[in-house]
């Protein structure tokens, strides 16, 4: 049978959005700009996401667009001969790179779960710390959540390219672009703003390292 295809261009758009902008850029990003000289961390993060990302990403749009299979059928349709085996490394990484979401998206599974009781804004003394590290350090707690985060990921991918991960994207995606919209609302109006995004926006080249490069590449 055909493979499915999406079905419209703001659908791939969102989509192909989604599998780059997530959890990462929410809880990630900011504290490794902030661990890493704030604006020198972000000219090299952004060199990086131009020179090299931007080239990875046009890559794999053409190869899939050629070859229209997966990963491994891709390169050995395309590639022959020892290819495929850089195929199964791409489905490997692709596990790993799960294995790692799942336990974030478990704590912000229930992380909502707390706010919607309403109990995340009132912890014991106000000490988020010893909550955050209590919640993790339940491992059945962590694993229900996990679990849970891990169903609602493959309830959408058994739905399709375009029942399920098409139009899930068209939902979240822009409800995520509201998120952020509000939290950058939020956060400009906190004491220092102004400091902070100084901070962030006017690099400080005297503080780009070897580490700070490896942390951008990253």
């Amino acid at each position: 049978p055909p493979r499915a295809t999406v079905g419209s261009r703001r659908g791939f758009i969102l989509a192909a959005a989604g599998s780059a902008v997530g959890l990462g850029a929410i809880w990630k990003f900011p504290y490794m700009t902030g661990n890493n000289g704030g604006g020198a961390f972000l000219l090299l993060y952004l060199a990086a996401v131009l020179g090299i990302g931007l080239a990875m990403m046009l890559a794999e749009l053409a190869l899939g667009r050629r070859a229209r299979t997966d990963a491994v059928g891709a390169l050995r349709k395309l590639g022959g001969g020892k290819w495929p085996f850089m195929g199964y490394m791409f489905l490997l990484a692709a596990f790993l790179i799960l294995s790692f979401y799942c336990v974030v998206g478990g704590w912000t599974v229930g992380y909502l779960a707390n706010a919607l009781a309403g109990t995340l804004l009132s912890p014991p003394g106000g000490d988020f710390t010893a909550q955050f590290s209590a919640f993790a350090g339940s491992r059945s707690e962590s694993a229900m959540f996990l679990l849970l985060f891990l169903a609602m990921t493959v309830g959408i991918i058994a739905g399709g390219v375009v029942k399920g991960i098409e139009r899930t994207s068209k939902i979240l995606m822009p409800l995520l672009f509201l998120l952020m919209l509000a939290m950058i609302a939020r956060s400009v109006t906190l004491p220092g703003a102004m400091q902070g995004i100084r901070f962030f926006l006017v690099p400080d080249i005297g503080k780009i390292t070897p580490r700070v490069m490896i942390d951008a590449l990253g």
